[in-house]
């Protein structure tokens, strides 16, 4: 076949050299003088076009379009500056077009590229950086928007996106204008992206992640969409999907110090501790402004490797966090800040490197008063060091990263986190409670104040549990703390604290009167235990003003201790805690203090709508904690300063218990909303001395370097590897922290990897316990919640359900079945929360403590159960209550480890014992006992179910004195 060639204007010409007939040659040539004409035709009309762009004067189309803008013809507007390439286009035209397309038209991506193309030509453009700022930061880029927001400053413009620079991960939660966007273009992701931000603000985990993988469906290249899904995924703990993520990750998304906080996360979880010292370098090179990442180097950089190194960034660390208290009392309080505040502010932002916003802040306050001399000094200093200002946020002087150097090490192996399938094991859930109260006797309820809702700040608390068996009859009796109409002295009288005995595990019997309590302070936490070494356990009740000494005589009488703890002063207790710190044999004291300040219990603060409402802790400052040293001959000396007491806490949670190998206690102190204590023993005898160690181990902050609302604690080994992990409930939007011990002295938050901040982040956890409902050996997880104020009008819930969780395929996993029983499926305002085993029946109980409702005993109802085991130890060597005592059961080759406490959490006091759950077994095949003395015993072959009693250096364990009482009240796993 003959191969055709392209003649002259396209027409196709054949090798053939027939002649074409007249009519051929006809119809060819006027087909070829009317493709003359049209081509002619067409090049006319182009030269008119390119003429007319020559000629057109790019001010009059900006006038034109701006005329149209007025009159709301948008479109037109658009179309009419659409005439124009960019490069014509003057910076007054792209203002117009950007403006319409943000503000009028809602197409951000459009608008964006136009404020960008605006501030090519003019960096410095006033409206143009404004206005890309706040695009950026509604639509989750608030990191992009901080250069914007700098040139601002640089131009002394006032705004209100300063704000933006004070609230890490912060943003502009616009939903109306969002939904508006992707309404009039479908096809843009921002809109989409904003959503993903604000969903992911508000813990939506589930919301976010489907938003952002459509995100990045549509916009692959959207750098911002992967840094925000990554962030998300390490959140809660998505390992798998998180190493995938990574794989795909565009080389765009690693500007981000998100990114690399992700893939810190990721290293660290796998097991790659030098990969997670790079990643949280790289993220500390973008933002040195970072509480998150100077934590997590300060978490795994070892002195051994870099002293030098470690000691700049924790002393970073503390002013960063000095900083963003200062922040939350002056900027985000419900009071009504002050000059003093505003000095503080500027003079902490200057010494972090934080000049710009220091210069932004001091020309408020010059205008505000530029009589007051400081103001009048700084104002002086920044305004004339101004040019000098690098523009970042943090200068380049003060950054981290011009300290340090961790670039040599490598970036985190990908190929070490495998898929692999998380299944329940397919049982019944056979966990189920019953409210008990007054159909057994107990009726109890806390009073908190006149007003209702509480909008004062003693209103939050609620009272205190403690559990004491006061004449050792094996049936634990019940001690509730009481508050009152008001907490200052000399107010409407009070009613006192009350005892409740226990009637052989049939009922309660209210012997307050008959034991002696005529305490009429306002009452909140309780530790119990035998603070003389008599047999009989005693009381310390913490107390707003004057706590209190209770000492048992055993003969079912108190007599309150008036003389045994000099300077013993007035203060707000919540938590407190009886144990032998020392390891001299006697029992020591620790009182948790919360709030101080004149007005502390008067102060109110207004809310967003300007109504009445309760204050926040950071409106107030802390009042320090003390702790009280037995001298062995009933004297309690006050060793706080001492020891190392630190000023800046806020104590509502304690607990105390032996790390490792440690033969003293660790104490750990959550605090609201400023860092975690948590203080070592060292030494011996005189030697003998606390280290407050909360940043170095871990336990000041959570993963993200943040200081939370912290309240509850449990302790407990929920993993089985011999390591006891604690448990802390916070406030509403930041979840509850699980922190694993790696080695003695060092904890690592491992909530996400532990799923709890999908269950937890929308509640407001108080108490918390471990216990094993159902006697299989693996412990439950309890929670009480609800809020401190009423706050529904604003869509946060006041009254919260209660959660119970299994622990099951390395995550917990929240039951939400209603076999769980009634208490389960209503809402409370749950408070202190106390364990024990009230009717002796082998099945552990809760008492819950609630504001507004009275208190409820939960009892254990559970079957089918597993067979158990209650062992009550006795020092003789170690102080009698042999708390610290840690016990490790193995039944047919498992190994189960058990510890008795101090502390208990947040205002409670547990049952004094050890229960161990055996499952189907019915022998512990050894049971290894370590007390705090260092002594060490072993049995062998205890049958179960059983109760016994256990003495330090006896050589036989003995029977409770009635035996296994109650274990045919119930039905085991085995049958019996």
């Amino acid at each position: 076949m003959a191969r055709p060639e392209v003649g002259p204007l396209g027409t196709v010409m054949s090798e053939s050299h027939s002649e074409p007939s007249k009519e051929q040659h006809t119809s060819r040539w006027k087909g070829l003088r009317l493709r003359v004409l049209i081509t002619s035709f067409i090049i006319v009309a182009a030269g008119a076009f390119l003429l007319s762009k020559r000629t057109v004067d790019p001010r009059e189309t900006v006038a034109r379009a701006t005329k149209l803008k007025q009159a709301g013809r948008f479109k037109e507007a658009i179309s009419v500056l659409d005439t124009l390439s960019d490069d014509q286009v003057p910076a007054a035209g792209l203002l117009v077009k950007a403006e319409i397309l943000y503000h009028d038209l809602l197409h951000l991506s459009r608008a964006e590229r136009a404020y960008r193309k605006l501030l090519e030509k003019q960096p410095d453009h006033v409206s143009g950086n404004e206005d890309i700022a706040r695009l950026l930061a509604t639509t989750g880029r608030r990191s992009d928007a901080v250069p914007h927001v700098l040139r601002l400053l640089r131009a002394s413009r006032e705004t209100d996106l300063l704000m933006l620079l004070a609230r890490r991960g912060g943003g502009i939660a616009d939903k109306q204008t969002l939904e508006d966007a992707a309404s009039a273009d479908p096809n843009d992701p921002l809109p989409r992206l904003g959503m993903a931000w604000m969903a992911s603000a508000e813990g939506d985990f589930e919301t976010a992640i489907p938003l952002l993988r459509e995100v990045i469906e549509r916009s692959p290249n959207l750098a911002a969409a992967w840094s925000l899904l990554g962030s998300q995924l390490a959140q809660f703990g998505e390992m798998v999907q998180l190493s995938n993520w990574a794989r795909k990750l565009p080389e765009s998304a690693k500007g981000y110090s998100v990114t690399w906080l992700a893939l810190a996360q990721l290293a660290e979880t796998t097991g790659q501790r030098p990969a997670a010292l790079r990643c949280f370098y790289e993220a500390l090179v973008r933002e040195p402004e970072s509480i998150q990442a100077t934590f997590g180097l300060v978490r795994l950089l070892t002195a051994e490797e870099d002293q030098q190194a470690k000691e700049f960034l924790q002393k970073r660390l503390e002013d960063l966090q000095e900083l963003e208290t200062i922040q939350n009392q002056t900027l985000f309080s419900g009071r009504q800040a002050g000059v003093e505040d505003l000095i503080r502010l500027v003079r902490q932002l200057e010494k972090v490197g934080r000049l710009w916003e220091a210069y932004a802040w001091i020309r408020l306050g010059m205008e505000i008063d530029s009589t007051n001399r400081e103001i009048r000094q700084l104002w002086t200093r920044l305004s004339q060091a101004a040019d000098e200002f690098d523009l970042q946020q943090t200068t380049l002087a003060s950054s981290p990263a011009s300290h340090v150097d961790f670039s040599h090490l490598p970036i985190p192996n990908l190929d070490t986190v495998s898929e692999h399938a998380e299944s329940l094991a397919s049982r019944d859930e056979g966990i189920s409670f019953r409210i008990r109260g007054s159909d057994i006797g107990f009726d109890f309820l806390f009073q908190d104040g006149t007003d209702w809702p509480p909008v004062k700040m003693f209103q939050l608390t609620g009272g205190g549990l403690g559990v004491i068996d006061i004449e050792n009859d094996g049936y634990p009796d019940l001690f509730c703390t009481q508050g009152g109409l008001s907490p200052f002295p000399g107010g409407p009288a009070h009613s006192s604290d009350r005892l409740f005995s226990n009637q052989g595990g049939r009922s309660f019997r209210d012997v307050s009167h008959q034991a002696g309590f005529s305490d009429s302070q306002f009452g909140q936490g309780i530790a119990v235990g035998d603070l003389n070494n008599d047999g009989f356990p005693d009381l310390r009740v913490a107390n707003i003003g004057k706590n209190a000494l209770w000492l048992n005589n055993g003969d079912g009488t108190f007599t309150q201790e008036t003389h045994a703890i000099p300077g013993d002063t007035d203060s707000w207790s919540t938590s407190c805690l009886i144990a032998d710190l020392n390891g001299d044999g006697n029992l020591d004291l620790y009182d948790a203090n919360y709030l101080a300040g004149e007005d502390v219990f008067e102060r109110t603060c207004r809310r967003e709508d300007g109504s009445v409402g309760m204050c926040m802790p950071f409106d107030f400052s802390g009042a320090v904690d003390q702790f009280w040293l037995n001298d062995g001959a009933g004297n309690f000396f006050d060793a706080s300063e001492k020891l190392g007491i630190t000023p800046n806490g806020k104590g509502l949670g304690i607990a105390a218990w032996r790390t490792g190998n440690d033969r003293h206690f660790s104490l750990f102190v959550a605090n609201d909303t400023t860092a975690n204590f948590y203080f070592r023993s060292f030494g011996e005898g005189e030697n003998w001395h606390l280290s407050e160690q909360g940043v170095v181990s871990g336990l000041a902050y959570n993963s993200l370097g943040k200081a939370e609302g912290s309240m509850g604690i449990a302790i407990g080994d929920v993993t089985g590897d011999g390591q006891f992990e604690l448990h802390v409930t916070n406030f509403l939007a930041e979840s509850n922290t699980l922190y694993a011990a790696s080695i003695p002295g060092s904890f690592k938050d491992v909530s996400s990897a532990k799923g709890l901040p999908l269950s937890t982040f929308d509640v407001l956890g108080f108490g918390t316990q471990f216990l094993d409902a159902d006697n299989d050996s693996v412990p439950e997880l309890f929670v009480a919640n609800g809020h401190i104020q009423d706050l529904e009008r604003w869509g946060r819930p006041f009254r919260m359900p209660p959660q119970l969780f299994r622990y099951r395929g390395g995550r917990f996993h929240q039951l939400e079945t209603p076999r769980l029983g009634e208490f389960f499926q209503s809402k409370w305002l749950g408070r202190s929360v106390a364990k024990w085993d009230w009717n002796a029946d082998l099945r552990e109980d809760l008492v819950v403590g609630h504001l507004a409702d009275p208190s409820v005993i939960l009892e254990n109802e559970t079957s089918p159960v597993g067979n158990g085991l209650e062992i009550r130890c006795i020092g003789t060597h170690s102080s009698r209550d042999a708390v610290g005592t840690i016990v490790r059961a193995e039944i047919q080759g498992r190994h189960l480890f058990f510890q008795l406490t101090a502390g208990d959490g947040y205002q409670a006091s547990n049952q004094r014992h050890l229960l161990i759950g055996c499952g189907r077994h019915d022998t512990v095949d050894r049971l290894r006992i370590e007390w705090p003395s260092g002594l060490t015993q072993e049995f062998h072959n205890i049958a179960v179910p059983n109760r016994i009693i256990v003495v330090e250096d006896q050589k036989s364990v003995s029977p409770m004195a009635d035996g296994l009482s109650g274990s045919s009240r119930r039905q085991s796993l085995t049958g019996e």
